[in-house]
């Protein structure tokens, strides 16, 4: 039992301290510009439909939830998540709805999604990124790499 006991702390102890903490998407470009100059930081913008697009789905899931991408973003950038989903219990609030819909009149008039961005401190874009389903982290981190 006292192993068992042992075996279980020695455990725990180990996730959390390989456990990288998730850096949180701002939900507005101005807040999200304000932290990128406090931070010296460049804006990387996300459009997303988080309940009907399967390819933003598979880039959450296989890039942005990643230990890996966590790490660089932290480091290296200030998130900025647009949603547009479709399921009645998942649509934002009316005004969070108006102000996603003018920012993406400026930034994404095609309506593409996902949709990411790179934008300066100032919130200028930068680059515009393509993500392939199955695309590994790392590939997307030297995208936004080579960029910066």
């Amino acid at each position: 039992m006292k192993t068992a006991h042992i075996f279980f702390i020695v455990f725990i102890s180990f996730c959390f301290s390989t456990t990288v903490i998730a850096q949180q998407y701002l939900h507005n470009i101005e807040q999200a510009t304000e932290t990128a100059h406090v931070e010296d930081k460049n804006i990387l913008l996300v459009f997303t439909g988080s309940d009907w697009c399967k390819p933003c789905i598979l880039l959450k899931r296989d890039v942005f939830s990643t230990p890996e991408f966590q790490k660089y973003a932290t480091e290296n950038l200030v998130l900025c998540n647009l949603d547009f989903p479709f399921q009645k219990r998942n649509k934002p609030s009316k005004e969070i709805q108006a102000y996603n819909d003018e920012k993406a009149a400026k930034y994404n008039p095609e309506g593409q999604f996902p949709r990411v961005i790179l934008l300066d401190r100032e919130g200028n874009v930068t680059k515009e990124f393509t993500y392939t389903p199955g695309m590994a982290p790392a590939s997307f981190i030297r995208q936004i790499q080579t960029s910066i």
